[in-house]
Parts: C-alpha cells; structure tokens; sequence
C-alpha cells in the first residue's frame, strides 16, 4: 500500500497537526526524502516523536520506510499525468482550515 493510500484511509483518524505534518511532508516530498529525522522535525516545527507516531499511526515501520514512501510520492508528483498528491494536499488544506476557528 502507498503513501497516499494510506493517507486517505487514516484521514478521519488525523488530528490537526497530523495533518499539517503530512502537508508538510508532501508538499517538499522530494526534498524531505532527503532529511534526516531531526533535520525533518526542525523543518516542520515538530518533534521527531510527533513525526514517528505519524509513520506508526499510518502503518510504516517507521522513518526509514516514511523517507521511501516520499520519495516514491515525489517521484509520482512528477509525473504529469498524476493529480493525487496535489489532490491530497489540497483536501488536507482544505480540512486544516475548516478545523481551525
């Protein structure tokens, strides 16, 4: 199962700052691939424990299989013909603002 599989079946279980980690995470996917954990939470402004809950709350095993998932996602995003991760992302936008007050 991929990345965006996974994040579409588990979005009624995301808090709101779950959701902005992974808006986070998809919007540089390529890019975040690349990071290490503590270089990732620095850049989202999170803990790296938020963003290792993250990966076990999806089904990852954890970072490692989080950063490859990342760089399949970015490896789609390019491809012109694929809409779903920028669907994705604009559903979790859309979500995060109607959440907040």
């Amino acid at each position: 199962m991929n990345l965006q599989t996974r994040i579409y079946e588990k979005q009624g279980d995301l808090s709101g700052s779950e959701k902005e980690i992974i808006q986070g995470l998809l919007s540089s996917a390529k890019e975040n691939s690349q990071l290490s954990l503590k270089d990732l939470s620095k850049k989202l402004y999170v803990s790296e424990s938020a963003i290792f809950r993250l990966c076990k709350k999806l089904g990852l095993s954890g970072y490692s299989e989080l950063k490859f998932e990342l760089s399949a996602v970015s490896s789609i995003k390019n491809h012109p013909n694929n809409n779903f991760v920028k669907e994705m992302a604009d559903l979790t936008t859309n979500t995060i603002k109607q959440l907040r007050p």
